[in-house]
C-alpha cells in the first residue's frame, strides 16, 4: 500500500508516464527504491488498487481529463473555416496553383505552417532531436531556422537544446517545394449519392503526407472537381495505382469500415515481380513492423503485426512474373514486404527493390548488415532519389559496392534544364503551363539555393494495382494495368 508522506510533488522536467505522461502532483509518490510510482497503482498480488488519497480511478481519470483541456486549450490555434471532414477552406486550396510540364503535375512553392502537439515518443528529447529524426524535408541548418523563429513551441522562440514535455504546441512553418506526381487523368469507375470510386493513378497519395500536399488526391479532387465532403473509406500506397473508395457521408464510411475491419471484404491485387514466381497457391504469414517512421519502411520482424497474404502466379514472360496477391490483413507496404521476403520483390519497387538491402535483396530478412546500418543507407540512398537536402552523395556508407555505384550513377543526373520556359508547350494545350511570375522564393530555404533534380517519371510508376474490391453486394474493378500484359517486357 502507499505512504501518503511519499507523495511527491509532479516535476515538469520529468513528467510521469501515465495518462498522457502528465499526472496531477497528488497522484504521485516515491518509493524507497527511487523508482516514481502513482498511488492509483494495482496491487499485483491481490489486484486491489491503491486509494491511500481517496481518488478512485475513475475520479483521477477524470481529472487528468480536465487538465489535459486545460493545457490544450491554453496553446489552442485559432479555428479555422471547415469545409468537410478533410477541413478544406478556400484559403488553403487557393495557398497555391498547378502546373503541368512532361506529363507531370507539379505545385509552384508555398509558405506553410505545421501545427502539432508533442507526441509521447517526443517527450524527454530536445526538439532538433525531434526535428532531424521525424521532419524529412526541413531546412539544411535546423538550428538557425529554429533559433530564428520559423519554428515556436508554445507560440515562443526557444533553443535547439529545449527539451519538449507534455502538451507542448509546435507551429513549424517551411518553404514547401512538393515533389511533382503524375498528370495523367483521375477516371471515375462508380458515382452514386453515396459512394465515389476511382481508378486512383500511381505517384499520387490519397491524403497529405510529407511533401505531398497539395499533389494528393483529396487536395486535387478538391481543388479541381468540387468535391470537399469525402471520406476515405480506405489507403492505398503512393505509388500504388487502383480502386479507391471514398464515401459521401458518415453513416456509408462506417459500414464500409465495418465491414473492412471485420475482414468481410475481398481484395485482389496485381504486380509484376523479379523472377519466375512458384506456380500453385503461396501463403506468407510473416508478421510486419516499422523499421523507420522517418522514411515509411516496414520489414519482417517476429516482434511486428500479424500478417497474411495469399498469392498465385498468373503468368511468366521469361523475366518476370505476373502476380495475383489477396491481402487478408491491412498492414502498411504488406505485399510489397512480403514479396521482397520471399525473394520476389516488385521489379520497379523504389523502396523494397534496391541495393541498399544488401547482396539478396533482403530475400528471408538477410540483409549482410545491422539494422542501423540498413536504415542509414536506405535513407542516403532514398535521400538522392527524392532530393533530400543535407545529404552528401559523396559520403561513404555502409553498403556494398553495387549500392555505392548506384549512389554516384544517381548523382550524375543532369539538372540543367529542370525548369522549362513558359513558351514550352505539354501534350494538352488547356492544362495550365509554367509562370515564372507565380514562384515563390525563400533566401532561406535549401531548395530555392539549388537546382535539386526532379523525380523521373518512371521512378513514379510501381507495378502494384488494386484490381478488385468486392463486397457482400457489390464488386468494383478496373482493367488491367499495361503492364499486366503477359508479353509485356520491362
Amino acid at each position: 500500500m502507499c505512504n501518503p508522506s511519499q507523495v511527491a510533488k509532479f516535476s515538469e522536467n520529468k513528467p510521469t508516464e501515465f495518462l498522457g505522461n502528465r499526472v496531477p502532483a497528488e497522484c504521485q509518490q516515491v518509493h524507497t527504491n527511487g523508482n516514481t510510482t502513482l498511488c492509483t497503482r494495482e496491487n499485483e498480488d491481490s489486484g486491489d488498487s491503491c486509494n491511500t488519497t481517496g481518488i478512485s480511478k475513475r475520479a483521477l481519470k477524470k481529472q487528468q481529463a480536465k487538465i489535459d483541456r486545460k493545457l490544450r486549450n491554453k496553446y489552442k490555434p485559432a479555428p479555422q473555416p471547415k469545409a468537410g471532414p478533410r477541413n478544406f477552406s478556400e484559403d488553403c486550396l487557393k495557398k497555391t496553383e498547378y502546373y503541368f510540364q512532361n506529363g507531370l503535375r507539379k505545385v509552384y512553392p508555398y509558405h506553410f505552417t505545421h501545427q502539432v502537439y508533442t507526441k509521447q515518443r517526443w517527450l524527454g528529447r530536445t526538439i532538433l532531436d525531434v526535428c532531424r529524426d521525424e521532419w524529412l524535408y526541413l531546412v539544411q541548418d535546423l538550428e538557425q531556422h529554429i533559433a530564428c523563429g520559423k519554428l515556436t513551441v508554445n507560440g515562443e522562440t526557444v533553443q535547439p537544446d529545449m527539451v519538449l514535455k507534455y502538451s507542448d504546441y509546435i507551429e513549424n512553418t517551411v518553404h514547401v517545394h512538393e515533389l511533382p506526381v503524375t498528370g495523367a487523368a483521375i477516371t471515375v469507375i462508380h458515382e452514386d449519392e453515396e459512394v465515389l470510386v476511382l481508378n486512383k493513378p500511381c505517384s499520387i497519395p490519397v491524403h497529405p503526407v510529407s511533401r505531398y500536399r497539395h499533389n494528393s488526391l483529396t487536395f486535387i479532387l478538391a481543388k479541381e472537381y468540387g468535391y470537399k465532403n469525402l471520406r476515405i473509406v480506405h489507403r492505398l500506397d503512393r505509388l500504388t495505382s487502383g480502386v479507391l473508395i471514398f464515401a459521401k457521408n458518415l453513416s456509408k464510411c462506417n459500414s464500409f469500415r465495418e465491414a473492412l475491419e471485420s475482414n468481410s471484404l475481398h481484395k485482389e491485387y496485381l504486380c509484376r515481380v523479379v523472377g519466375e514466381f512458384p506456380t500453385g497457391n503461396v501463403t506468407v504469414n510473416e508478421p510486419i513492423q516499422c523499421m523507420s517512421r522517418k522514411m515509411g519502411i516496414n520489414i519482417v520482424h517476429q516482434n511486428g503485426k500479424q500478417s497474411h497474404t495469399d498469392m498465385q502466379r498468373l503468368s511468366f514472360n521469361g523475366k518476370s512474373s505476373l502476380v495475383r496477391c489477396t491481402p487478408r490483413t491491412g498492414r502498411t507496404h504488406q505485399i510489397r514486404v512480403h514479396l521482397q521476403w520471399l525473394g520476389y520483390p516488385i521489379v520497379n519497387d523504389p523502396m523494397y527493390n534496391s541495393c541498399a538491402w544488401g547482396p539478396v535483396m533482403g530475400k528471408g530478412g538477410d540483409w549482410g548488415k545491422t539494422q542501423a546500418q540498413l536504415e542509414e543507407d536506405i535513407t542516403q540512398y532514398h535521400g538522392i532519389l527524392n532530393s533530400i537536402p543535407g545529404l552528401d552523395c559523396s559520403q561513404s556508407v555502409h553498403a556494398d559496392t553495387k549500392f555505392k555505384l548506384s549512389i554516384e550513377k544517381k548523382n550524375k543526373i543532369d539538372v540543367s534544364n529542370n525548369i522549362l520556359s513558359s513558351s514550352e508547350r505539354c501534350d494538352t494545350v488547356s492544362l495550365p503551363l509554367y509562370d515564372a511570375s507565380k514562384e515563390v522564393v525563400d533566401a532561406d530555404c535549401v531548395y530555392c539555393m539549388r537546382k535539386c533534380p526532379l523525380v523521373p517519371e518512371s521512378a513514379e510508376e510501381m507495378y502494384l494495382h488494386a484490381w478488385k474490391y468486392k463486397g457482400p453486394d457489390w464488386e468494383y474493378t478496373t482493367p488491367w494495368p499495361h503492364w499486366a500484359q503477359q508479353d509485356y517486357q520491362h
